[in-house]
């Protein structure tokens, strides 16, 4: 089985639409669902916004005992780090960070399985390219916190996710690919209370809603971009995960 792992559902909504699903699973704080693309046994991990290690640990050891996993394709959104990135914008991992240092297992693609990521990326009519990718456990919404991120690191993309989940695989032996989607582009800064709208696990949360119109209404003007670069994150991703697979 081909797993996917990303944070919440709304990530891979696009792509998750062409599964014929046979299996869900409630994996709290994570979720699982198994299905078919074709002939292609697919999973999808939900594993919600910066998950712990012992909540991952958990629902890897669940999904294994479901089906055997060949390969992992870790994605869902990321922040730039690097100048003139927009938004649907994918990345290929080079390396994963944390701490300015390489994770366990943080160059786990082997070089033909790299290669074949490239060619995936090559074959769509979107910007892609390669580099670093820095794990954070906050997010990073100041330009001056991702300049500095990107300094220390030589990163080009953060996210909140890969560290953990590429310790997590090193050590049971799975080899993976990072690639993942650019939602806020370097130049770009959303409000704190636009991320607040969903929880860890991607649930709109009302009483959030209700205290940006309320509070911060001047936020609201950011919220048509905010969708806007969700849906482009959203839809590169769907391009190519539907590129592998099928292809």
């Amino acid at each position: 089985m081909l797993l996917i792992t990303t944070a919440v559902k709304h990530e891979v909504a696009d792509f998750k639409r062409h599964l014929t699903v046979d299996l869900e699973v409630n994996l709290f704080p994570c979720r699982f669902f198994r299905g078919y693309l074709g002939h292609r046994q697919i999973g999808l991990l939900l594993t919600s916004i910066c998950p712990s290690t012992g909540a991952l640990t958990a629902a890897l050891d669940s999904v294994c005992a479901t089906s055997p996993i060949d390969r992992v394709v870790l994605t869902g959104f990321a922040g730039a780090l690097a100048p003139e990135m927009q938004a649907g914008e994918l990345v290929l991992a080079s390396h994963v960070l944390k701490e300015g240092e390489i994770v366990p297992g943080g160059i786990a693609c082997s070089e033909r399985d790299r290669a074949t990521v490239r060619q995936r990326l090559a074959s769509l009519s979107i910007p892609w390219r390669e580099g670093i990718g820095v794990t954070c456990d906050h997010p990073l919404l100041l330009h001056q916190e991702k300049t500095a991120m990107a300094t220390a690191s030589g990163a080009i993309m953060v996210d909140m996710e890969n560290a953990t989940i590429a310790t997590l695989l090193h050590a049971r032996g799975i080899p993976f690919a990072v690639v993942r989607s650019i939602f806020d582009p370097l130049e770009l800064r959303f409000p704190q209370s636009l991320y607040g709208l969903v929880d860890a696990e991607g649930a709109l949360q009302p009483k959030a809603g209700l205290d940006l119109v309320v509070k911060t209404p001047k936020d609201l003007l950011k919220l048509p971009q905010f969708a806007r670069n969700s849906q482009k994150a959203r839809r590169a991703i769907a391009k190519f995960l539907l590129a592998l697979v099928v292809a």
